[in-house]
């Protein structure tokens, strides 16, 4: 029936929590999702639960721009991999487009990072390119080495 719609991949970063239970306490509900090997009750409105249907067992989601969401286990369970460390390169250049700052464990220098910078109305180039911050705080270009493409200790920059 939606074979000639075109097909997408996703590449979003969001914030998620796999939920344990659903329970209600006077005039809040709350969705108590384990995170970090702790849980954490997080309140929701009549109208987001009626929207959703969330089930123990599913995710909640927080996407960048605010909106938060449920999904299934099975479906988010397929299209996210929790990002700590051990990122390969195509999973550092994935996370950079979506805008992730990112390190890497076997570099030297403390509190180097490197980012994706999209141009604007105010930039002199016209394409997307990759920057590094380095240890005294300069941004310059950056261009990945053969032991950088091999890694995979590739990190998230909170």
């Amino acid at each position: 029936m939606l074979n000639d719609l075109p097909t997408y991949q996703c590449h979003k970063t969001v914030k998620a929590g796999k939920i344990t239970n659903i329970i209600k306490e006077g005039d809040q509900t709350y969705v108590i999702c384990k995170a970090d090997n702790a849980k954490r009750a997080i309140a929701v409105s009549d109208g987001w639960l009626n929207r959703h249907n969330p089930e123990p067992g599913g995710y909640l989601v927080d996407y960048d721009d605010g909106y938060t969401a449920y999904s299934p286990e099975m479906v988010f369970e397929t299209g996210y991999r929790l990002i700590t460390t051990g990122l390969d390169f195509s999973r550092a250049i994935r996370a950079l487009r979506a805008g992730v700052k990112l390190t890497r464990e076997g570099w030297n220098g403390k509190g180097q990072y490197v980012a994706m910078q999209l141009p604007d109305c105010n930039s002199a180039n016209t394409l997307p390119y990759i920057y590094i911050i380095t240890v005294d705080g300069n941004r310059v270009p950056w261009l990945a080495s053969q032991t950088d493409l091999l890694a995979d200790d590739w990190m998230l920059v909170e």
